[in-house]
């Protein structure tokens, strides 16, 4: 059986395997480089993708905080927030979730 998301339908192997990273997350604790660690391993599993990042906004900057696959040895870079796609990513979220910056269409 297949779930529509909306945006993508997964099925139920899928799911198991998110709901099963969700619990081996919490089991990490408060170890936020290992968490950091564990989301990249597993995003670049679960899309089949050969790389995957987790980046931490720093200031006006997005920081390269853990990352494997293909892109696993790039830790550190920086990139200006504006400029970046996941940087416009949390600016549009940002937005949607504060109704002043809504109003004043920043």
């Amino acid at each position: 059986m297949k779930i529509s998301t909306g945006v993508s339908t997964l099925d139920n192997a899928t799911l198991l395997e998110i709901i099963r990273a969700q619990s081996d997350i919490a089991k990490l604790g408060l170890d936020l480089g290992g968490v950091m660690a564990f989301v990249a391993q597993r995003a670049e599993e679960l899309t089949g993708a050969q790389g995957a990042v987790v980046e931490l906004a720093e200031g006006h900057e997005m920081v390269y905080r853990a990352a494997s696959g293909s892109v696993g040895n790039m830790l550190g870079p920086r990139l200006a927030r504006e400029t970046s796609l996941s940087g416009l990513f949390r600016a549009v979220c940002e937005q949607r979730r504060n109704p002043a910056l809504r109003r004043l269409g920043k």
